[in-house]
């Protein structure tokens, strides 16, 4: 394989020095008359190139939204004859900035506690603080917890 003429690849060069290409196998690719490869902007396809790269410019700050949430699991348990209503615990909840993911309850240590159990989103994690300075204060709440599920 000869070198290309006029090619701005560096790509060969690799190949000469026993190295493989950057991300493709170079004698694979199709190349010109000159034996350059053929890429979108060279060969005229601004508009594709350009199309392409937005297009992975969007995905990654769509993830980076996506990514951006704090997601934490919590448990409010409560003594069964001071447990407050569902209704009210879904507005704490949305008070402090969070929207509830999914949403369970149940009785425990012989009937005798209720507990809560949910999943909670924010866009900010100074919100756990907040929630959790709250709980603390309220005398009904025999124990809480807030775990973020991972970074």
């Amino acid at each position: 394989m000869k070198p290309p003429v006029n090619c701005r690849c560096n790509c060969f060069e690799y190949l000469r020095n026993g190295e493989p290409g950057w991300l493709l196998d170079c004698r694979l690719q199709d190349r010109d008359a000159n034996g350059c490869h053929r890429h979108l902007v060279g060969i005229g396809f601004w508009f594709a190139a350009i199309v392409g790269a937005l297009a992975t410019l969007i995905v990654l700050a769509l993830f980076r939204y996506i990514e951006d949430r704090f997601y934490a699991h919590h448990m409010l348990r409560f003594a069964r004859d001071h447990v407050i209503g569902q209704a009210e615990v879904q507005k704490l909840i949305h008070d402090h900035g969070f929207t509830i993911a999914n949403l369970s309850s149940r009785l425990s240590e012989s009937g005798q506690q209720f507990e809560y159990r949910m999943t909670i989103k924010s866009r900010d994690r100074k919100n756990a603080e907040a929630l959790a300075t709250y709980l603390r204060g309220r005398p009904e709440v025999i124990e809480f917890r807030i775990t973020p599920t991972g970074d």
